[in-house]
């Protein structure tokens, strides 16, 4: 099944009708192409464009940045679990382990045994900020094939990931987390491809806050190769009486392949995960 395909699938069971399936395939086809569906998308493009230049910039840098990482790495702390999650227990994400099921942040391990798997190994600066990520579970054991640099400009903080490609260092992944007065408002995720210097898949969320907390989530995906195509779900909260989040109901915006609506769009569910937001 191609992506356009398991974008069908979001909708209400065609009654086993092959005919409508296909005819909702091509048109969806037909609209991911269209001047309307390019012109959502443009700004999405754009930025995908302008996170692929800050990877080329950091491309031979891999040597330099762990270099400082080591010098500026003053503790470590160790996970297991959370390798569905960009950056595992640390995930910028405040609701992404919320609203995708099976996706678990894991746990910190207060010790290192022999028995201990980790799939994660977090490196703190003087000032206990996150500057380093070794994610182990590619390798499972303690050279990780998988590192990031996190670095900090003010209230944005920036992931560059390396992926180790034939004894070569290339970035892989991008993330972007931009705060106010300590606060997370935006996260950003992207996939880099180095052999043709493209992000192709990027990820956005946008947080909104009340007096009470967290309110509103919007979340984009966007794919440039395929359209290209964008959905938007919005993930609206609601807190219990300690100020805890307690439910949200998901709103399907009508752009891009919103177009189609799921059948969630509007479904209410309960947060299975104690937190304040």
């Amino acid at each position: 099944m191609d992506f356009f395909e398991s974008l069908l699938e979001f909708k209400e069971p065609y009654n086993n009708n092959p005919k409508d399936y296909e005819k909702e395939y091509k048109e969806r086809t037909k609209y991911l192409r269209s001047k309307e569906n390019l012109e959502i998308c443009k700004p999405f493009v754009t930025e995908c464009q302008r996170l692929a230049e800050i990877a080329v910039k950091y491309t031979d840098q891999y040597q330099v940045l762990k270099n400082r990482l080591d010098k500026d790495v003053m503790s470590e702390k160790y996970s297991v679990g959370g390798e569905a999650l960009y950056r595992g227990y640390y995930c910028p994400s405040p609701v992404i382990d919320i609203v995708v099921g099976g996706c678990s942040r894991g746990r910190l391990l207060s010790r290192i045994t022999a028995r201990s798997k980790p799939t994660f190994k977090y490196g703190f600066n003087v000032n206990n900020d996150l500057i380093a990520v070794d994610n182990l579970g590619y390798s499972y054991g303690t050279n990780a094939i998988v590192t990031e640099a996190i670095i900090r400009n003010g209230e944005l903080e920036r992931g560059i990931v390396y992926k180790k490609w034939n004894e070569e260092r290339q970035v892989d992944r991008l993330s972007e987390s931009a705060y106010c007065d300590g606060q997370i408002i935006s996260f950003i995720d992207c996939s880099y491809m180095y052999f043709n210097n493209s992000v192709d898949l990027y990820n956005r969320e946008d947080y909104v806050y009340s007096d009470k907390g967290l309110s509103t989530v919007h979340m984009y995906r966007f794919q440039a190769s395929f359209g290209p195509i964008l959905t938007h779900q919005e993930y609206r909260f609601m807190h219990d009486d300690e100020g805890y989040l307690s439910q949200y109901v998901i709103i399907c915006h009508p752009e891009g392949s919103g177009r189609l609506k799921p059948y969630w769009d509007g479904q209410v569910y309960d947060v299975g995960i104690r937190r304040k937001g």
